[in-house]
């Protein structure tokens, strides 16, 4: 009809048909005391005190609540903007849902007397939510959000920083992390980080000695600070609540010592979801959280991921020897001077040989990569290394590897007396020829 040019459309709309907004009530802060809220899941109540401090009912002490968040849903409740009158004169309020609302909020005013809002059914084919004032037989609709800021749990109104953001030095550094150590159900080691002050760098020295990654080095720097739930959503967990979050049997701990402290975290039962991640908890805390797993990566990486691919750590400027044996013979490879200045000069079992070649020979023994890791390999009593590789390096660090050939391509490294590393049987086949 809206479209109609024939004469037959309406001239009018009916009241209850105008879609117009209107404030219903407004109160100032300083106006309520508290309100109290009633959900399908919880229910609280947020007190403000005459200075604008807000805080939560059972939360006075042992808990640090989100201020931010608490202040939200208080001022949420102190002032509603219908955006449609429904229907006056109602006498039954249960075709809304407002017989039985899903949910209720009472303001305490500070006058000694008090009001109290409900929030039914969705309005059908709109963004709306049926709403009244308790006590009136008017129904209104209002914006749906309205509703869900006050569908929350109770802890979502606590901090959800779990470990704090430090503040910095006064030289504007922040405080430097000293070590992490992550522990996984999912993975048959641990991985502990420390820190080379000398180096201004992190390196791995569980399960091996390696270095990390450019991108987990950077990552390591921070380590767990500002770690951030989701939200808070359980307090005070009884013994069947940890274990029905998975904190009897953790999927993880973490921890870091730092400048700032030790924390430890525990991970519980993986959280599914479009961003999944896991629940979690301060050990020896009081409050269990959500986490995105992205909020750390630690629980989701493993040595081959933060690690660099390749075996040996020496680079070509820093090499003094480099040995290799294989089939009974030997060739020692020594080197004095730099090739970045050109006073390199090589010498292969005594005897000078070509610069340039060796710089070749170096890098294909570099490239020894990393396919996997074989902590739980056997070596048997009398196997022999079809190749063996040492690499001291200028500063005296010596790194030996030994090449064992398994079935199906696979060759086992044992670094430096431990088996370690899988790399591809044909890396072997090529340094032989």
């Amino acid at each position: 009809e809206v479209t109609d040019d024939g004469g037959n459309s309406p001239e009018q709309t009916t009241s209850s048909e105008e879609l117009t907004t209107r404030l219903l009530y407004e109160k100032t802060p300083d106006s309520v005391k508290s309100i109290e809220v009633v959900n399908e899941n919880d229910e609280f109540e947020i007190f403000r005190s005459g200075d604008g401090e807000y805080t939560v009912g059972g939360y006075e002490s042992g808990y640090e609540v989100y201020e931010y968040a608490a202040k939200s849903v208080f001022d949420a409740a102190i002032s509603i903007t219908s955006q449609k009158t429904i229907a006056e004169n109602v006498d039954d309020m249960s075709r809304y849902g407002l017989k039985n609302p899903a949910v209720k909020v009472k303001l305490n005013l500070a006058d000694g007397k008090s009001m109290t809002i409900c929030f039914g059914d969705v309005v059908p084919m709109t963004s709306t939510v049926y709403f009244c004032i308790d006590g009136e037989n008017t129904v209104y609709s209002v914006i749906s959000s309205r509703k869900d800021t006050f569908s929350i749990i109770k802890p979502q109104l606590l901090n959800p920083t779990i470990v704090p953001v430090p503040e910095k030095t006064e030289t504007g550094e922040i405080p430097l992390v000293r070590e992490l150590v992550i522990e996984r159900a999912d993975l048959p080691y641990t991985m502990h980080i420390v820190r080379d002050d000398e180096a201004k760098s992190y390196y791995l020295v569980e399960p091996v000695e390696k270095t990390l990654s450019l991108t987990a080095n950077t990552v390591a720097q921070t380590g767990l600070y500002g770690l951030t739930g989701v939200a808070a959503i359980k307090t005070d967990p009884t013994e069947k609540d940890l274990v029905t979050a998975g904190f009897d049997k953790p999927s993880g701990r973490i921890t870091m010592k730092s400048d700032m402290g030790e924390y430890t975290v525990l991970f519980g039962i993986p959280v599914e979801g479009e961003e999944p991640g896991f629940l979690a908890m301060k050990e020896g805390g009081n409050v269990i959280y959500q986490v995105y797993a992205s909020a750390v990566p630690w629980m989701t990486v493993d040595v081959t991921n933060i690690t660099t691919g390749y075996i040996f750590e020496t680079t070509l400027d820093k090499v003094d020897t480099l040995t290799v044996t294989m089939g009974g013979k030997t060739e020692r490879f020594t080197k004095s001077g730099l090739y970045s200045d050109g006073t390199v000069a090589i010498k292969r079992n005594g005897t000078s040989m070509d610069t340039a070649m060796f710089r070749d020979f170096f890098e294909f023994t570099f490239n020894a990569y990393i396919d996997d890791l074989a902590f739980d390999a056997v070596i048997e009593e009398g196997d022999k290394p079809e190749l063996t590789v040492t690499m001291k390096n200028v500063s005296g660090k010596e790194e030996k590897a030994e090449f064992y050939n398994i079935e199906n391509n696979k060759t086992i490294i044992v670094f430096n007396g431990r088996p370690s590393y899988v790399c591809r049987t044909a890396y072997v086949e090529t340094m032989k020829e």
